[in-house]
This record gives structure tokens, sequence and C-alpha cells, in this order.
């Protein structure tokens, strides 16, 4: 079977041309190709063409979620290989060779290149033709991955839109038994440090305390497989209210603490169900509401006496409400909700996304408005009939701009 090669599209399209260019010219064997255009900032159309299988996401997920939207068009038994867009590939035969050396001992589970990044050490210190060595962890660029693992695996764990998420495909594989390696013989060329560096690296720092966590649940042969597509949510025990990944978590926030009734999260969220969840053990109610049969099961798992999970919205009155689920449902919930909540939250509400949730100008009819427009990841609008919301309020905030 062909194996699958995945390239995730999102900024730095001047590097884009090459690595597809060199990918294909230099592959040596056939393959399918999937392509997910992850929130680009550029137009992706040219690039979509030459793809077997293409996902459009209008808002950027992160590299966790892009490789998870193109795993669910993979076969079972299928080798899958993941490709950063910013590579050039330099060997001739490179995934013929990647395939050679994975299928090489029945203990090897996944397989990286050797990167030469520019002005820099070879990652891990492994430098070109010097044979296979087997490591702990492998870069998150380029790695191929043996059918049977995948089958075994499932899905990437996700961390936000940058995290652990190759340390803690890794930890699985070596869980299952299974070696992780570097075949020296194929080389790949890298850019370099990117400009957001310190972010990454931020981002990092933040979620290896969980991964640590997952990891030991790992160690125990405790949830290793996650359904291709299945949304992913954490333990209870595992989430902090430190996490910085949900974009509109500063508000909701902020929202929580200028006001004491129950609150309404209606969609349930990988930071805000969490996060409310915390704010529930003090003794005040929070209801989520979630429709999709496959996020209820898990998001009961933090169900409880003051948070309550369920299918429909209850009649009350509410002193914040989070309006983050489905997308045709968001203004004719709100509207049928209007008069019975003091503050509302609409996540997503950056331009671009008029299609998808058809606002137009109803925001705008709301006595007291507020916009928070964080850099590079999505907006959320706060809106009341029966409060001001002073942006000065807001002081914590990353940045706001207010009506």
């Amino acid at each position: 079977m062909k194996p699958l090669v995945q390239v995730s599209l999102h900024d730095r399209e001047e590097l884009v041309a090459d690595c597809l260019g060199s990918l294909r010219e230099r592959a040596g064997i056939d393959f399918e190709l999937a392509i997910c255009a992850d929130g680009c900032d550029f137009d992706p159309s040219p690039y979509l063409e030459q793809a077997d299988y293409v996902d459009v996401r209008l808002e950027a997920g992160g590299h966790g979620v892009a490789i998870n939207t193109s795993l669910m068009h993979r076969k079972p038994g299928q080798d899958f290989c993941t490709v950063d867009s910013d590579l050039k590939f330099e060997t001739s035969n490179w995934l013929g060779r990647l395939q050679a050396v994975l299928y090489s001992n029945d203990g090897y589970g996944a397989v990286t290149p050797c990167f030469l990044p520019l002005d820099l050490p070879p990652f891990h210190g492994v430098e070109p033709n010097t044979g296979v060595r087997i490591v702990n962890n492998l870069p998150v660029g380029c790695r191929l991955m043996r059918g049977e693992v995948i089958d075994r695996l499932g899905a990437l764990r996700t961390y936000g839109k940058y995290g652990c998420e190759d340390l803690d495909y890794d930890a699985r594989i070596q869980a299952i038994g299974y070696d992780l390696l570097y075949a020296s013989q194929v080389v790949v060329h890298h850019p370099g440090t990117p400009s957001d560096d310190t972010w990454k690296r931020k981002c990092l720092e933040d979620c290896i305390p969980r991964f640590h966590q997952w990891e030991e649940h790992y160690r125990a042969g405790r949830d290793l497989y996650l359904e291709p597509g299945q949304p992913q949510v954490p333990l209870p025990s595992m989430v902090t209210h430190g996490s910085d990944f949900g974009s509109h978590l500063p508000v909701l926030r902020w929202a929580v603490e200028h006001t004491k009734g129950p609150i309404l999260e209606l969609g349930g969220g990988l930071y805000s169900t969490p996060f409310l969840h915390q704010v529930s053990a003090d003794g005040r109610l929070v209801v989520t509401v979630e429709r999709n049969k496959r996020w209820l099961p898990h998001l009961r798992e933090y169900a409880g006496p003051s948070h309550w999970v369920l299918d429909s919205i209850p009649p009350g009155y509410w002193s914040v409400v989070l309006v983050d689920q489905e997308e045709h449902l968001r203004r004719p919930e709100l509207e049928g909700l209007r008069g019975s909540f003091d503050i509302a939250l609409i996540h997503d509400t950056e331009p671009g996304g008029e299609s998808l949730y058809g606002w137009g100008d109803y925001l705008s009819t709301f006595q007291h408005r507020f916009e928070y427009r964080p850099g590079g990841v999505p907006w959320t609008t706060l809106v009341s009939d029966t409060r001001a919301l002073d942006p000065k309020e807001l002081d914590g905030a990353r940045t706001a701009s207010g009506y």
C-alpha cells in the first residue's frame, strides 16, 4: 500500500514550492498526498491542486490539529509520513529509503531523516551518513510511522496551537514497545530558527507538566489510543488556571470574576470547559450544553453537583453565557437567550467568519459591546444589555479595543 504523506500549510509561503517540489521529485516511490491548509496567511489554492486529499481550515488549529485532520484520510495499515512545509529534501528516494529502514527491523516504529538547519548544528547531533541511531524522541518536522503503529495509537493528542504533540506520540510509540530512530542517509534542509521561537518555547514550558502527567498514564498502558476525529478533552486533574492556549480565556476569566450567578457554556471547549469546571468547584453553577454525541461522553467526565453537562439549554437567568457551539446555532441561540443574561461572550468574531456564523449587524444591536482582539489568534466579542463593558476593567487583556 502506498504511504500517505501529510503536509500542513500555514505561513512562510516562500518555502512551500521548494518543499512540495523536492518532496515529490525525490520521493522515489509512489505515495498519496494529503494537504491541510491550516488558517493560511496566503492563498493555498495553487498548492492544493497537487494533493490527493485536501482540507481547508479557516482558523489555524496548530500542528497537531492539522495532522489529525489529514489522518482522517488514512486507510488501516497505511504508513503515514508528516512533513513540515518549510523543509527541502536533498536525498533521492528519500521516502523509499526511510521506508526500507523502518521495515528493516520489526521493532522500529517511526523514523526521521537527518535534519540540517541553516547555520545551526544537525538536530540531535546526527550527521549525514552516520548510520541508524535510536533516540528517545524525534523532530516534529518529518517522520514516517509504521501503519500498524498508527492503527494501535490513532490520532495525536493536541496541546494547543503549539506544544508537546511530538513528545506525546513518541512516548505512546515507545509504550507499545517500538523504537524511534534516525536514518542519517536521508537528508533534509531546514530554514533554521523561526521568528516566533520565543513564543514556541513559552508554549512548550506551559504544556510540559501536562505531558508528564499523560506520560505516566502511557507507562501504565492507559489512554494510548485516540480515535481520529474524536474531540479531545483533558482530564480534570490535568487542568491548571495557568493555561493560556484558549484565546478567549482572559475575557472569560474577567467575566466570571465580575459576576456572581450561574454560567452557561454553549459548546464544550478544550480549555473553557476545564476552566469552568474549576469555577464550579467553589459551588457556582456551571451548565455546559453540548449536542455533539461524540463530545458528550467525554464532557460528562466533568459532571457534578455544580457542573451540569446537558444536551439542551435549561431555562434560567445567566450571569455569563459563552457562545462557542456549532456555527449555525450561534446567532439563533443567542437571539433566543436575549433578555436572560448579563454578559455574553462570542468566540471567533475576527474577520472572515461571516459566512459561517451569519452575525451581520446583530451584535451591534446590544446596548454595550467590547471587542477583545489579541494578535494572531481568534477574537472574542462581549455584549450586554444590562451593564457597561469598560475596556479599562479588562486590565490583563493582552490587546483590547472597545466601543
